[in-house]
């Protein structure tokens, strides 16, 4: 009886496992897809671009209006987008969302301003 069980149990882990990467890989599929609708300029701006500081900050403004997971794969992320790239690049569909990045200055006071593009 308990060894039947265990083989229950190990048959269900194992297919959960399975379905993982497929539930990763859709979901990932879906987010490329919004992104490419929703907000296609900053969509492109984000993949091309080489500054690292800004980075994190394209990447929020391009996913904004897709909301979802951040606990994503990001290389991943940009592979994929730069695959599908559109072949026309239109505006972003909400041009309104703005992203600002915080520092702190050498008194310790926090200075924000909004990322440009």
């Amino acid at each position: 009886m308990i060894g039947r069980s265990l083989v229950v149990i190990g048959i269900a882990v194992g297919c959960v496992a399975m379905a993982a990467p497929a539930t990763a890989k859709g979901k990932m599929d879906a987010l490329v897809e919004c992104m490419w609708q929703e907000s296609p300029t900053s969509t492109a701006r984000y993949i091309d671009s080489q500054d690292k500081t800004k980075e994190a900050a394209l990447f929020m403004r391009a996913v904004m209006p897709c909301g979802g997971s951040m606990n994503i794969d990001l290389k991943q992320l940009k592979k994929r987008l730069a695959a599908t790239r559109p072949s026309e690049i239109r505006p972003d569909k909400e041009t309104d969302a703005s992203v600002v990045m915080c520092t702190k200055d050498a008194s310790g006071e926090d200075n924000c301003a909004p990322v440009e593009e």
